[in-house]
Order: C-alpha cells, then structure tokens, then sequence
C-alpha cells in the first residue's frame, strides 16, 4: 500500500497507518534524518507496539511526477528537488 503524502501531517498519517509513502523532499541529508527522527513511535504513542520503527527513506523513484516550482519538502518546507519513496526502518 502507497500514498502520497505532501505534507507533515498526511505524511504522519500514512505512516501510522503502515503505508509506504511518496514525498516531495528537499534532499538535505539533515531534513532526512530529522524525518527519522521525528517520526520514531514510543510506546505512549501506542502501547501495542505498532509505532515502532521510524521512516527511512528508500529510494528516489526512477519514474516520478514532475514537481511544479511552488512544490515544497513536506517535512521542512524548502523548495522541493525530487519525490523520494519513504518506508519504515525497525
């Protein structure tokens, strides 16, 4: 299952629900990692466990939609270079 996710909290709701997503992203190996971050479930945010693990990215699609210039990273909002396909990392 894919979505696609054009800000942080469509994004937080895919991923919650187990989705792979597509995301406009800025390429900035910090914005990455603080995805990672960010996204890391705790136990208080569901104590059956199903939040854990944190989002990784996984690949930069070969075939993607073409990004428009007003299209921005939907994690720190900086101008978008690539769609990069996200999945969670346990």
């Amino acid at each position: 299952r894919m979505k696609k996710a054009t800000n942080w909290e469509q994004f937080a709701s895919a991923f919650k629900e187990s989705h792979m997503i597509v995301a406009p992203h800025c390429l900035e190996s910090a914005c990455e990692d603080a995805v990672g971050t960010r996204s890391k479930g705790t136990e208080e945010d569901d104590p059956e466990g199903g939040a854990s693990g944190s989002a990784k990215a996984l690949c930069i699609p070969f075939e993607q939609a073409r990004l428009q210039e007003e299209d921005v990273c939907f994690a720190c909002e900086k101008p978008a270079q690539s769609y990069i396909l996200w999945g969670r990392s346990y």
